[in-house]
């Protein structure tokens, strides 16, 4: 695999973000454009104001208050939004759902394609022209940087993966994250940091995206406690970076069984992802490990118990662990809501028996 062949600009840090958003909508002659974004925490984060010197004596429409975690009606909802805006420019300003509902907007309003139809295989991709700019406002999902968006319909994942969906520029700008709560800083570092150990060893990794991963996962073991307790520019600023690096591995990547199996635990018992993927974490690595995966994969990296016991010592501090006991009648619920393209792409084959095992040990 290689990275997609589209370019992105990409401008990171406080200095210069509102010059750079500002020159990207003249360059662009854009008049009329869609601002995607959070509810509250547009206001929280700052964005608010930061954007209003860029966006002055423009046609705005906002599209806001969507599910947590982007489902059809709400893209529905959107879509009609855009047919009425007729956007010159879409712009994504939140975190990881937020980004990934600009991405869908952007992509499905510009094709006509209809969502529904799309994610039942009843029409294929075809290239999208509209512009769109993402300017993330937490540190961890890494959507400015990939070509992917995901879809939820009746609580089922779907991971729409089309070229046009990369943002064709991405303004990162640290401060916008400032005020996050603890929780959810704690809840997206973790997955900036898991979904880059497991594109390095994803079977999709390549050279390329390796070195971003290693980017990614040097600069969260770094910055993620520190963000969370003691946060600071530099530790805000480490961690978007991270972020970035690490969404720009699994852009090439993908990701593997963490992610696969964390989508049924924030369908069916509401962890927010992050918190899903670092519950999922510890098992999933010690199983790779009893199979031999992770000393061949990351031995160039880390020492493997180095690594291990640093991040499980994190995620404990970070109080990322399982928060009810899993009744085993919910078991099967869980395993019946598993993305199978991104097991695929795991290292080694895994048998029902041990996803089961997965979910029962990190859930007990």
């Amino acid at each position: 695999m290689t990275e997609p062949s589209k370019k992105q600009k990409y401008h990171f840090g406080d200095t210069g973000s509102q010059s750079a958003l500002k020159q990207i909508i003249q360059d662009r002659g854009a008049a009329r454009i869609l601002l995607v974004r959070g509810g509250a925490s547009f206001e929280k984060s700052g964005a608010s104001a930061w954007l209003e010197p860029s966006l002055s004596g423009l046609s705005i429409r906002e599209f806001y208050n969507f599910s947590v975690n982007p489902n059809l009606k709400d893209l529905q909802k959107g879509l009609e939004v855009y047919r009425d805006a007729n956007p010159d420019l879409v712009l994504g300003v939140g975190g990881g759902t937020v980004l990934d509902m600009a991405k869908l907007l952007a992509y499905f309003g510009d094709t006509g394609i209809d969502p529904d139809l799309y994610i039942q295989q009843k029409v294929s991709g075809r290239a999208s022209t509209q512009y769109l700019v993402a300017i993330p406002t937490t540190a961890g999902t890494g959507s400015e940087a990939t070509h992917f968006a995901v879809l939820y319909k009746d609580k089922v994942k779907y991971s729409i993966s089309e070229e046009d969906l990369l943002p064709d520029a991405a303004i990162v700008n640290p401060l916008l994250s400032s005020n996050m709560s603890s929780y959810l800083t704690a809840c997206t570092g973790a997955d900036a940091l898991v979904q880059a150990i497991e594109s390095y060893w994803a079977r999709g990794a390549t050279e390329e995206s390796r070195g971003y991963a290693k980017k990614a996962i040097k600069g969260a073991l770094r910055w993620l406690e520190l963000a969370v307790k003691y946060p600071s520019k530099e530790s805000r600023t480490g961690m978007a970076e991270a972020a970035y690096w690490s969404g720009r591995a699994i852009n090439i990547s993908k990701t593997t069984v963490c992610h696969a199996l964390s989508y049924s635990l924030t369908s069916f018992l509401g962890y927010p992802h992050g918190h899903a993927v670092a519950v999922l974490f510890p098992a999933v690595f010690e199983l790779h490990q009893k199979k031999g995966v992770v000393p061949s994969v990351l031995s160039a990296l880390f020492e493997t118990e180095d690594i291990a016991k640093e991040v499980f010592k994190i995620f404990a501090s970070l109080g990322l662990g399982a928060r009810e006991i899993l009744a085993q009648k919910s078991l099967e619920a869980l395993l019946s809501n598993v993305n199978v393209e991104r097991l695929n792409n795991n290292p080694v084959s895994l048998t029902k028996a041990e996803l089961k095992n997965i979910i029962s040990a990190s859930l007990s």
